[in-house]
């Protein structure tokens, strides 16, 4: 670009990023409960990211819920086997494959022992949910998402901007 007259110029300025995804293995839960709600016990904190939104947005999906019947609690220090900490975009990854296989396998329970049918309505899989807790409790139903069956995952950025800048005050 041309420099605009006095002290002022333009300029074009391009950023790039790949960095790898670092997954680590991750337990959670999913608690069945006798009012058709259930919880999704995970061992990290809400430390304002988003977590718990992500794991309540996967299980509402999986299990066709009402969103207002999930809950998402973290897990006191030992009751979950196994978490790498939150940080950068692992537990995104990481938690959503392990709250949607348990999603899946509570489901099946559903569908084997409560009666489910394949294809449902958020009612119905909150009264399977219900029926389910009170004949068998509400015992968790776990699973441990382990990377090493994953494949690399990369995250790739480019910005580009367009600027004007005073040289004197930069």
């Amino acid at each position: 670009y041309p420099q605009d007259p006095g002290d002022w110029t333009r300029g074009v300025g391009m950023a790039l990023c790949n960095r790898s995804w670092h997954p680590a293995a991750t337990e959670v839960a999913v608690e069945p409960r006798a009012d058709g709600s259930v919880t999704v016990w995970v061992p990290f904190p809400e430390q304002g990211g988003g977590q718990h939104t992500v794991v309540r947005n996967v299980a509402v999906k999986e299990l066709g819920l009402d969103p207002s019947m999930v809950q998402v609690r973290q897990a006191a220090a030992g009751e979950l086997s196994v978490d790498w900490g939150v940080g950068g975009s692992r537990v995104t990854g990481m938690a959503a494959i392990a709250v949607a296989e348990a999603c899946r396998r509570l489901l099946s329970r559903l569908r084997e022992q409560a009666g489910l049918p394949e294809r449902t309505t958020p009612r119905q899989v909150q009264q399977a949910v219900a029926e389910y807790a009170r004949r068998f409790g509400t015992e968790w139903i776990r699973f441990v998402a382990d990377p090493g069956h994953l494949p690399e995952v990369t995250t790739f950025c480019a910005q580009i901007a367009r600027v004007r800048v005073d040289r004197r005050t930069g």
